[in-house]
C-alpha cells in the first residue's frame, strides 16, 4: 500500500504542479488586467473622445455649405442626407486607413494586454500612455515573464516525459516485431546502462514534429472559421500567419483575432502551441549544438600526451556526449599504466 501511494504521488506530482501554475497565472492575469484598466481607462477614454471629435467642425461646416446649395424641398433634403452619409463614410474610411485608432482600456482589452506582457508575444495593438501604466508594465513583466517561463518549462517537461514513454513503447513493439526474438534481455541491458531513452530520442523527436505539424495545420482552420463568423475575411494562409506569429512569440500585430474569441477560445490553444513549439525548438537547438560541437571544440577522444595521441575508447569514457575532465584524466591514466 505504501509503495502504491508513493507511485501515485510521483505520478500526480507533475500534473498537480502544472495545475498550480495555471491557477497562479489566471490570478496574475486577472490582477494585472484590473491594474492596467484602472491606470489607463481615463486617459484612453479621453484620447478616444479627442479622436472622435477630430475634424468634426470641418464636417459640419462642409455639410452646412452643401445645404445652402439646395432649395428647401423633400427631394433636395433626401439628396442632402445622401451627401452627408457619403462625407461620413469618407471620413470613417480615412480614419481607419490612417493606422491609428485609439482603443479604450476596458477590462477585456486590459486582460489581453496583461497576457501579452508576460507571454512576450506583444502584438502592439495596446500600449500604456500614462507614467503609472508604463511602470506597472515594467514590474508586471519582470515578475510575470519568469513565472510564465517556469510554467512552460514544467508543462514542457511533462510533455517530454509522456512522449519519451510513448517512444520507448513504440521502439519495443518494433523490436519484437522485426527481430522476432525475446527482447526482454536486451531491454534489461539497455535499462541497466540507461541507453533505452537515448535510443528512442529519434522516435520522440518524430512524434513531436508530427504533433506540431498537425497543430499548425488544423488550428488555423478553427481560427479562420471563428473570424468569418465575425465578418472578417480571413483566408487559411492569414490564419496560419496569425497562429505562427502567436505560438512563436513573434507577434507581428498586423493581424489580430476578435477579442471575445481570442480570450475565450483561442488563448488556451495558443498556450498549448507555445509549449509544443518550445519543446520542439529546444530539441532542435540541442541537435544543432551537438552536431556542431566537434567543429567548435577539440575532440575529447584524442588527446596528445608525450608526443603521441592517446585514444580513449567509448568504454573508458562517460556515456555523456561531452566527457568531463575527470573522465579524460582517468582515460589518460589507464592508457599510460604499465599493464597496458
Amino acid at each position: 500500500m505504501q509503495v502504491f501511494c508513493m507511485r501515485l504521488k510521483q505520478y500526480w506530482r507533475r500534473p498537480c504542479t502544472c495545475i498550480t501554475y495555471t491557477l497562479v497565472l489566471i490570478g496574475y492575469s486577472v490582477t494585472g488586467a484590473l491594474i492596467f484598466m484602472l491606470s489607463e481607462l481615463n486617459d484612453s477614454t479621453r484620447l478616444k473622445c479627442v479622436y472622435d471629435q477630430r475634424c468634426l467642425k470641418e464636417r459640419i461646416r462642409a455639410i452646412d455649405q452643401l445645404s445652402g446649395l439646395f432649395t428647401a424641398n423633400s427631394s433636395n433634403a433626401l439628396k442632402l442626407l445622401q451627401v452627408e452619409d457619403i462625407i461620413n463614410e469618407l471620413d470613417f474610411c480615412h480614419r481607419n486607413s490612417s493606422g491609428f485608432v485609439p482603443k479604450i482600456f476596458n477590462y477585456l482589452d486590459s486582460m489581453a494586454y496583461s497576457i501579452s506582457v508576460y507571454t512576450t508575444v506583444g502584438y502592439g495593438l495596446l500600449a500604456p500612455r500614462t507614467t503609472f501604466g508604463r511602470i506597472a508594465t515594467l514590474i508586471y513583466g519582470i515578475i510575470g515573464i519568469p513565472l510564465y517561463m517556469a510554467f512552460s518549462m514544467e508543462v514542457g517537461d511533462w510533455i517530454d516525459e509522456v512522449f519519451d514513454s510513448i517512444a520507448i513503447w513504440i521502439r519495443r513493439k518494433f523490436q519484437k516485431k522485426e527481430n522476432k526474438v525475446d527482447t526482454t534481455k536486451l531491454i534489461e541491458e539497455e535499462l541497466a546502462h540507461g541507453t533505452e531513452a537515448e535510443n528512442s530520442k529519434g522516435i520522440q523527436f518524430g512524434l513531436i514534429c508530427l504533433l506540431c505539424f498537425v497543430y499548425l495545420s488544423i488550428f488555423p482552420v478553427f481560427v479562420m472559421f471563428l473570424e468569418r463568423i465575425k465578418g472578417n475575411d480571413w483566408d487559411y494562409i492569414s490564419s496560419v500567419h496569425f497562429v505562427f506569429a502567436s505560438v512563436t512569440l513573434i507577434g507581428f500585430g498586423d493581424l489580430m483575432a476578435t477579442r471575445e474569441f481570442y480570450l475565450t477560445f483561442l488563448l488556451p490553444c495558443i498556450f498549448v502551441g507555445q509549449i509544443l513549439l518550445a519543446v520542439l525548438i529546444t530539441k532542435m537547438v540541442t541537435f544543432i549544438r551537438n552536431a556542431l560541437a566537434p567543429y567548435a571544440e577539440p575532440s575529447a577522444n584524442v588527446t596528445p600526451v608525450i608526443g603521441k595521441p592517446v585514444v580513449c575508447t567509448d568504454r573508458s569514457m562517460s556515456n555523456k556526449s561531452k566527457a568531463s575532465v575527470k573522465d579524460l584524466n582517468t582515460c589518460i591514466s589507464s592508457s599510460l599504466s604499465p599493464d597496458r
